[in-house]
Protein backbone atom coordinates (compact mmCIF):
# COMPACT_ATOMS: atom_id res chain seq x y z
CA UNK A 1 0.00 0.00 0.00
CA UNK A 2 2.79 2.61 0.82
CA UNK A 3 4.39 1.73 -2.02
CA UNK A 4 1.61 2.33 -4.40
CA UNK A 5 0.54 5.28 -2.64
CA UNK A 6 4.11 7.11 -3.15
CA UNK A 7 3.79 5.84 -7.18
CA UNK A 8 0.52 7.69 -7.18
CA UNK A 9 1.90 10.84 -5.61
CA UNK A 10 4.92 10.62 -7.89
CA UNK A 11 7.45 10.26 -5.43
CA UNK A 12 8.20 6.71 -6.90
CA UNK A 13 8.65 5.81 -9.79
CA UNK A 14 7.91 2.77 -11.92
CA UNK A 15 9.61 0.16 -12.66
CA UNK A 16 10.20 -3.69 -13.55
CA UNK A 17 12.42 -4.35 -10.51
CA UNK A 18 9.40 -2.88 -7.83
CA UNK A 19 7.01 -4.20 -10.36
CA UNK A 20 8.69 -7.32 -9.28
CA UNK A 21 9.36 -6.82 -5.42
CA UNK A 22 5.91 -5.32 -5.38
CA UNK A 23 4.12 -8.44 -6.54
CA UNK A 24 6.55 -11.36 -4.16
CA UNK A 25 6.40 -8.79 -1.02
CA UNK A 26 2.67 -9.67 -1.04
CA UNK A 27 2.30 -12.90 -3.30
CA UNK A 28 5.25 -14.79 -1.28
CA UNK A 29 5.55 -12.58 1.89
CA UNK A 30 9.25 -11.68 0.97
CA UNK A 31 11.64 -10.16 2.79
CA UNK A 32 13.59 -9.47 0.54
CA UNK A 33 11.10 -7.48 -1.65
CA UNK A 34 9.67 -5.85 1.47
CA UNK A 35 13.35 -4.71 2.48
CA UNK A 36 13.82 -3.52 -1.07
CA UNK A 37 10.58 -1.55 -1.34
CA UNK A 38 11.96 0.34 2.18
CA UNK A 39 14.94 0.98 0.81
CA UNK A 40 12.99 2.88 -2.37
CA UNK A 41 10.56 4.65 -0.17
CA UNK A 42 13.13 6.28 2.38
CA UNK A 43 16.52 6.46 0.52
CA UNK A 44 18.02 4.02 3.36
CA UNK A 45 20.03 0.92 3.06
CA UNK A 46 21.06 -1.38 6.15
CA UNK A 47 24.84 -1.06 5.66
CA UNK A 48 27.83 -0.60 7.34
CA UNK A 49 27.60 1.40 10.69
CA UNK A 50 27.67 5.36 10.23
CA UNK A 51 28.70 8.44 12.66
CA UNK A 52 25.92 10.20 15.15
CA UNK A 53 24.89 12.86 12.72
CA UNK A 54 24.46 10.46 9.82
CA UNK A 55 22.43 8.20 11.45
CA UNK A 56 20.50 10.70 13.17
CA UNK A 57 19.52 11.46 9.03
CA UNK A 58 19.20 7.92 8.13
CA UNK A 59 16.91 7.37 10.84
CA UNK A 60 14.74 10.50 10.17
CA UNK A 61 14.40 9.10 6.29
CA UNK A 62 13.24 5.75 7.75
CA UNK A 63 10.49 7.11 9.27
CA UNK A 64 8.79 7.95 6.43
CA UNK A 65 7.13 4.76 6.40
CA UNK A 66 5.17 5.52 9.67
CA UNK A 67 4.54 9.33 8.04
CA UNK A 68 2.93 7.25 5.19
CA UNK A 69 0.19 5.71 6.95
CA UNK A 70 -0.06 8.35 9.88
CA UNK A 71 -1.28 10.92 7.08
CA UNK A 72 -3.92 8.44 6.16
CA UNK A 73 -5.50 9.67 9.70
CA UNK A 74 -7.01 6.37 10.55
CA UNK A 75 -7.59 5.61 14.47
CA UNK A 76 -7.64 1.71 13.20
CA UNK A 77 -3.31 2.62 12.82
CA UNK A 78 -2.65 4.07 16.05
CA UNK A 79 -0.10 2.56 17.67
CA UNK A 80 1.37 0.79 14.11
CA UNK A 81 5.59 0.67 13.54
CA UNK A 82 6.67 -0.19 10.65
CA UNK A 83 10.04 1.49 10.33
CA UNK A 84 12.12 -1.84 10.94
CA UNK A 85 13.50 -4.15 7.92
CA UNK A 86 12.14 -7.25 8.33
CA UNK A 87 14.86 -10.12 9.32
CA UNK A 88 14.84 -14.00 9.75
CA UNK A 89 17.86 -13.48 12.69
CA UNK A 90 19.47 -10.90 14.38
CA UNK A 91 20.87 -7.35 13.40
CA UNK A 92 23.84 -6.21 12.34
CA UNK A 93 25.25 -2.29 11.60
CA UNK A 94 22.60 0.06 11.04
CA UNK A 95 19.70 -1.97 11.46
CA UNK A 96 20.98 -2.78 14.71
CA UNK A 97 21.47 0.45 15.97
CA UNK A 98 18.45 1.55 14.28
CA UNK A 99 16.45 -0.99 16.46
CA UNK A 100 18.22 -0.43 19.72
CA UNK A 101 17.52 3.80 19.59
CA UNK A 102 13.57 3.45 18.44
CA UNK A 103 11.37 4.09 21.41
CA UNK A 104 8.90 1.71 19.46
CA UNK A 105 11.65 -0.80 19.17
CA UNK A 106 10.44 -3.65 16.17
CA UNK A 107 7.69 -3.62 13.96
CA UNK A 108 4.29 -3.86 15.52
CA UNK A 109 0.88 -3.88 13.56
CA UNK A 110 -2.20 -4.68 15.28
CA UNK A 111 -5.38 -6.81 13.77
CA UNK A 112 -7.45 -4.00 13.22
CA UNK A 113 -4.80 -1.96 11.10
CA UNK A 114 -4.92 -5.05 8.53
CA UNK A 115 -8.83 -5.62 8.80
CA UNK A 116 -8.50 -1.70 7.85
CA UNK A 117 -6.17 -1.83 4.92
CA UNK A 118 -7.96 -4.71 3.52
CA UNK A 119 -10.99 -3.36 3.86
CA UNK A 120 -10.28 -0.06 1.79
CA UNK A 121 -8.32 -2.42 -0.75
CA UNK A 122 -11.87 -4.06 -1.65
CA UNK A 123 -14.03 -1.64 -1.32
CA UNK A 124 -14.97 1.90 -2.99
CA UNK A 125 -12.03 3.59 -0.89
CA UNK A 126 -10.91 7.07 -1.71
CA UNK A 127 -7.43 5.08 -0.76
CA UNK A 128 -5.86 4.58 -4.44
CA UNK A 129 -7.22 4.62 -7.55
CA UNK A 130 -9.03 1.75 -9.24
CA UNK A 131 -5.72 0.47 -11.02
CA UNK A 132 -3.95 0.86 -8.11
CA UNK A 133 -6.03 -1.26 -5.73
CA UNK A 134 -6.61 -3.99 -8.80
CA UNK A 135 -3.08 -4.74 -8.51
CA UNK A 136 -2.91 -5.23 -4.63
CA UNK A 137 -6.46 -7.02 -5.50
CA UNK A 138 -4.58 -9.63 -7.94
CA UNK A 139 -1.22 -9.98 -5.79
CA UNK A 140 -3.43 -11.07 -2.69
CA UNK A 141 -5.19 -13.64 -4.85
CA UNK A 142 -4.36 -17.57 -3.64
CA UNK A 143 -5.84 -20.22 -5.44
CA UNK A 144 -6.44 -23.59 -3.97
CA UNK A 145 -5.25 -25.76 -7.18
CA UNK A 146 -2.22 -24.00 -7.32
CA UNK A 147 0.62 -26.11 -7.75
CA UNK A 148 2.37 -23.72 -4.93
CA UNK A 149 -0.23 -24.71 -2.62
CA UNK A 150 1.88 -26.56 -0.60
CA UNK A 151 4.46 -24.15 0.31
CA UNK A 152 4.68 -22.02 2.84
CA UNK A 153 4.97 -19.43 1.13
CA UNK A 154 2.24 -19.32 -0.30
CA UNK A 155 0.08 -18.11 2.77
CA UNK A 156 -2.60 -21.01 2.47
CA UNK A 157 -2.13 -24.37 3.96
CA UNK A 158 -1.46 -23.55 7.51
CA UNK A 159 -3.20 -19.89 7.41
CA UNK A 160 -6.97 -18.88 7.32
CA UNK A 161 -8.08 -20.46 3.69
CA UNK A 162 -6.22 -23.98 4.12
CA UNK A 163 -9.75 -25.40 5.38
CA UNK A 164 -12.11 -23.76 3.35
CA UNK A 165 -14.63 -25.08 1.15
CA UNK A 166 -13.96 -26.19 -2.53
CA UNK A 167 -14.84 -23.07 -4.93
CA UNK A 168 -13.56 -20.46 -2.27
CA UNK A 169 -12.41 -17.44 -3.49
CA UNK A 170 -9.71 -16.00 -1.11
CA UNK A 171 -7.66 -13.19 -0.87
CA UNK A 172 -4.73 -13.08 1.47
CA UNK A 173 -1.95 -11.67 3.82
CA UNK A 174 -0.12 -13.48 6.32
CA UNK A 175 2.77 -13.21 7.86
CA UNK A 176 5.22 -15.63 9.88
CA UNK A 177 8.06 -15.53 12.04
CA UNK A 178 9.95 -17.98 14.15
CA UNK A 179 13.09 -17.86 16.36
CA UNK A 180 14.88 -14.74 15.65
CA UNK A 181 17.25 -14.17 18.13
CA UNK A 182 15.30 -11.60 20.11
CA UNK A 183 12.12 -12.87 22.61
CA UNK A 184 10.75 -9.42 21.21
CA UNK A 185 9.86 -10.35 17.81
CA UNK A 186 9.83 -14.43 17.43
CA UNK A 187 7.32 -16.98 16.87
CA UNK A 188 4.22 -15.24 15.65
CA UNK A 189 1.51 -15.92 13.16
CA UNK A 190 -0.74 -13.57 11.68
CA UNK A 191 -3.39 -13.82 8.53
CA UNK A 192 -6.30 -11.07 6.94
CA UNK A 193 -8.49 -12.92 4.45
CA UNK A 194 -10.88 -12.02 2.88
CA UNK A 195 -13.40 -14.94 1.05
CA UNK A 196 -16.48 -15.41 -0.77
CA UNK A 197 -17.71 -18.50 -0.23
CA UNK A 198 -19.33 -21.08 -3.02
CA UNK A 199 -22.80 -19.55 -2.08
CA UNK A 200 -22.10 -16.01 -2.05
CA UNK A 201 -21.20 -15.78 1.70
CA UNK A 202 -17.74 -12.88 2.09
CA UNK A 203 -16.00 -12.27 5.27
CA UNK A 204 -12.94 -10.45 6.07
CA UNK A 205 -10.97 -12.05 9.47
CA UNK A 206 -8.03 -10.75 11.00
CA UNK A 207 -6.35 -13.55 13.52
CA UNK A 208 -2.65 -12.69 15.24
CA UNK A 209 -1.13 -15.42 16.84
CA UNK A 210 1.80 -15.20 19.67
CA UNK A 211 3.76 -17.21 20.97
CA UNK A 212 5.95 -20.65 20.41
CA UNK A 213 3.03 -23.43 20.73
CA UNK A 214 0.40 -21.77 18.49
CA UNK A 215 2.67 -20.19 16.02
CA UNK A 216 3.78 -23.21 15.29
CA UNK A 217 0.71 -25.24 15.18
CA UNK A 218 -0.35 -25.75 11.63
CA UNK A 219 -3.75 -26.57 12.32
CA UNK A 220 -5.15 -23.14 14.74
CA UNK A 221 -5.55 -20.94 12.22
CA UNK A 222 -7.55 -23.01 9.49
CA UNK A 223 -9.46 -24.11 11.92
CA UNK A 224 -10.57 -20.87 12.83
CA UNK A 225 -11.24 -19.99 9.07
CA UNK A 226 -13.07 -23.17 8.74
CA UNK A 227 -15.38 -22.37 12.20
CA UNK A 228 -15.99 -18.65 10.58
CA UNK A 229 -17.57 -20.87 7.01
CA UNK A 230 -19.28 -23.42 8.80
CA UNK A 231 -21.32 -20.58 10.74
CA UNK A 232 -21.85 -18.12 7.66
CA UNK A 233 -22.82 -21.44 5.79
CA UNK A 234 -25.88 -22.20 8.78
CA UNK A 235 -27.31 -18.84 8.28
Amino acid sequence: VAAQLQLDDGRLTAHGELDRAMRDMILWSSNSATNYIIDLITGTTGDTLLDEAEMATWRERREEINRIFARLGWRELAGINLNQKLMDDLRYGREKVALDLSPAGHNSLTPIAMARLMHEIFSESALLPPARRAVIRDHLARDANSPDRARGAYQLLGYLGGMLPEGTQIWSKAGRTRWLGDDRASFRRHDTIRAILPAGQEFLLTVFTQGEPIAEDDSFLPAIGSLVATELLRE
